[in-house]
């Protein structure tokens, strides 16, 4: 309630092992799931409130089939420095899905993650799908404004978000 979530049906649950243990087979039992836009919205949630469990929480996003989820959940681990998310994120920017691709380019432009620009480039030159490949040319010419001297103080290598991303 406290970030307008009401009705969204989104929380966890704390208490004896054997019981969340047990909810956690009732959950996986169910056939219904949380639509990809509250998942999107509650790690939003879970980075404002700083909440202590968010890498035990997010990290089977990583992995994820929802492009929007998975790259939710990699933007916030990356903010939290988070070396999975990285090696996550470069497996993103190779995915087959196109939606995952721009989806993890979106992250590399949110965060200004310059470290990726070689493979950003190498996206808008051959990537097989056009759309794809206007993105990333996009993507690549605001991180070439980033990589310019006057453009940064401070050295985009020494950013905790890029450790563990091969350049």
């Amino acid at each position: 309630k406290s970030h307008a979530m009401t009705g969204w049906r989104v929380g966890f649950a704390a208490g004896p092992a054997e019981i969340i243990e047990a909810m956690g087979i009732l959950q996986a039992q169910s056939s219904t799931h949380i639509t990809s836009f509250v998942q999107t919205a509650a790690i939003e949630a879970l980075d404002k409130i700083a909440s202590p469990k968010r890498v035990e929480l997010l990290t089977p996003k990583l992995a994820g089939d929802d492009a929007q989820v998975r790259a939710a959940a990699v933007r916030s681990m990356l903010r939290m420095h988070q070396p999975v998310a990285a090696q996550a994120l470069v497996v993103m920017l190779k995915d087959d899905r196109p939606d995952h691709r721009c989806s993890a380019l979106w992250i590399v432009d949110q965060l200004k993650l310059v470290a990726l620009a070689p493979r950003v480039v190498e996206m808008a030159e051959s990537d097989e799908d056009p759309r794809i490949a206007r993105i990333s040319h996009h993507v690549s010419r605001r991180l070439a404004k980033l990589a310019l001297p006057s453009a940064a103080p401070t050295s985009v290598a020494s950013r905790p978000e890029v450790e563990g991303v091969p350049a």
